[in-house]
């Protein structure tokens, strides 16, 4: 990101512009040399070039930054050259023998199928990825020889009187099985309307198939509903459940190959089943088919990390963190709130505050604002993999953990519909209500209203601690942090998330007040001492106490259950997935959010929940 050039020419020019736009900008002796450093800092932010870096980072062609994609990658190498061209040292792992700026993890990574894989019906092998997929759930598949049988779609549901596996026979045999449910596109359909129930979903054919004995589940698109030429293929992002028994999403071309010499038409099959409303199961002739495929990551994710070393010799070995989120959830396969398939750009959430980050790294370098202690801008990779960038950050910090003093996450800065900040964990540290109140005034002053800004309020608040972005991971080892926060846009983890619908404005009010903060922190002779800061909100003023993933077709699992929450003691452990709340379904973290935000700390709520083939339901009293 290139918001200025690095010239005597354009500094002074920014200077004297920064002079005029902040009307608190002190006068003869008052103006130190840090204080006009900072004013010539926060004149290099602009609106105009911090829309134009992140209209690329949320580009289509970035393909929605999941770790490990080349969208991802193109993401991170973007950043690292940025920090380059700054001169900051880097912070990441070594290579070569000299360190670089990307620091690699493996969990959060984009997995895959390992060397060795195949599909193939008879002599005829398929290209996985084009062809076929395999979905999570089973680690490792080997099967040779073996059969294959159509299930309609793979449903047993007595209160709709309909079993795709009455009188089938499917023990030690692959079961071929249309996707979602009969008459998925009617409005009035039984099957609740055009609504998916809990047979469409992936886990739930899974399930049925093992129970009866089957040895593998081919899940197909049946070309009645579904475009076959718009036939995108699921991945190991999307969960089946766990079992023993793998699930495959295949395409039109194996289903041709399986009924090759056979009166068998699959759209000529699945008309008849959504006219009848009965099974159509049957055999497939002589077909066999060998099924081998390894799970692992194949891509890691990675971290970018560069440092801006201190002015002072005694002090630059300490640190304040700064940093984003730059992943974001690809196409939707996990965590989104629809299931489309189509690409999450995430602009606010979190191409807005990566592009936050590589601006307060050009502001520092360019207006040479250089504090005593050291500054590390780090981007995160994985956060919503459950924050695992940061965390892997902590266990290997570029200045150790015990001499990091702070740290600031800037995480969904694009948007705000109350035009208001949250800075949330500013009962972290003793010393946060006073420096947060020198960016409004004093020396250090940033004031939004003197530069023609939106008026944006910034409104501290504590909290924070019990997760949600990646400032959590630093409140766990007692890093005092700040997390600013504008809100949530309404297109929030949806293909919606566009940069057309933040507002460039909001992001650059943020990064001064966040700029000021920072260096006021990293300059602070005595440091920021830790305190343990309240429960605090995440995301949503009530708060269920546990952490989720959505792991598609209508699959959100617990990842985490939060100790002492009122879902610890209503029973709820990890691993469990949640099928409704308020009597309302829960298919997607969207679909909890929005359950949530309509209730208050204290309110009780219904949950309804899986735990293998058992479902359990119990009255939640939700948290703050």
């Amino acid at each position: 990101m290139r918001l200025r050039r690095c010239t005597w020419l354009v500094i002074l020019f920014a200077c004297a512009q920064a002079t005029r736009a902040f009307t608190t900008l002190p006068e003869g002796e008052r103006c130190s040399p840090d204080a006009f450093a900072l004013h010539c800092a926060l004149g290099f932010f602009s609106a105009e070039a911090y829309a134009e870096e992140l209209a690329w980072w949320a580009d289509d062609e970035r393909e929605g930054r999941e770790p490990g994609t080349p969208g991802s990658i193109q993401a991170a190498e973007r950043a690292a050259a940025c920090f380059a061209r700054l001169g900051l040292l880097p912070g990441g792992d070594a290579r070569d023998g000299a360190r670089s700026h990307f620091q690699e993890f493996e969990n959060g990574g984009r997995r895959g199928l390992l060397p060795g894989h195949c599909l193939k019906v008879g002599d005829r092998a398929f290209e996985w990825s084009t062809d076929w997929s395999l979905l999570d759930g089973v680690a490792e598949v080997a099967l040779k020889d073996i059969e294959v049988v159509f299930a309609g779609y793979g449903i047993t549901a007595p209160e709709y009187e309909y079993d795709d596996y009455a009188g089938l026979d499917v023990k030690g045999k692959a079961v071929l099985v249309l996707r979602h449910e009969p008459q998925e596109t009617k409005a009035d359909s039984r099957w609740k309307g055009a609504a998916p129930t809990e047979h469409a979903s992936f886990a739930h054919k899974r399930a049925n198939a093992e129970s009866r004995g089957a040895a593998a589940v081919l899940c197909v698109n049946g070309p009645l509903h579904h475009d076959p030429a718009a036939d995108r293929l699921c991945t190991l992002a999307t969960s089946a459940g766990r079992g023993a028994v793998p699930v495959l999403h295949v395409r039109a071309p194996v289903v041709a190959a399986l009924a090759e010499g056979t009166d068998f038409d699959l759209a000529a099959v699945q008309t008849a089943i959504d006219e009848t409303e009965k099974p159509a199961s049957r055999p497939l002739g002589n077909a066999r088919i060998e099924i081998a495929g390894r799970a692992g990551v194949v891509a890691n994710a990675r971290n970018v990390v560069a440092i801006l070393e201190g002015a002072d010799p005694a002090r630059k070995s300490e640190a304040v963190v700064i940093g984003a989120h730059y992943d974001h959830i690809g196409r939707g396969e996990y965590g989104s709130g629809v299931t489309t398939g189509e690409i999450h750009n995430g602009a606010n959430d979190n191409a807005s505050g990566s592009v936050g980050v590589l601006a307060l790294a050009e502001a520092f370098v360019h207006a040479g604002l250089r504090p005593p202690r050291s500054i590390v801008f780090v981007l995160f990779d994985a956060e919503e993999k459950g924050l695992l960038g940061s965390r892997h950050y902590v266990e290997h910090p570029a200045v150790p953990i015990e001499k990091t003093v702070a740290m600031l996450n800037l995480d969904m800065i694009a948007f705000s519909a109350r035009n208001e900040c949250l800075v949330i964990g500013a009962d972290s540290a003793d010393a946060w209500p006073v420096i947060v109140a020198g960016t409004g005034g004093g020396e250090f002053a940033f004031t939004p209203q003197g530069d023609g800004g939106v008026g944006l309020a910034l409104t501290p608040q504590g909290g924070g601690g019990g997760g949600g972005s990646d400032h959590a991971s630093f409140l766990r080892r007692k890093i005092p942090s700040l997390f600013f926060f504008a809100g949530m846009s309404p297109g929030y983890h949806t293909p919606a998330d566009d940069a057309s619908a933040c507002n460039p404005a909001i992001a650059i009010e943020i990064l001064k007040a966040a700029c000021t903060t920072a260096f006021l922190a990293a300059r602070r002779h005595e440091g920021l001492a830790f305190k343990e800061p309240a429960a605090g909100p995440r995301r949503t003023r009530a708060r269920l106490g546990v952490t989720t993933e959505a792991r598609g077709d209508g699959a959100l699992a617990i990842t985490q259950v939060q100790p002492g929450s009122g879902a610890e003691k209503a029973g709820l452990k990890a691993g469990d997935v949640l099928a409704a709340a308020g009597g309302a379904p829960v298919a997607s973290i969207d679909d909890l959010m929005k359950i949530l935000r309509s209730r208050k700390p204290g309110d009780t709520l219904k949950v309804l929940w899986r735990r293998g083939e058992q479902e359990y339901e119990a009255d939640v009293v939700l948290g703050r």
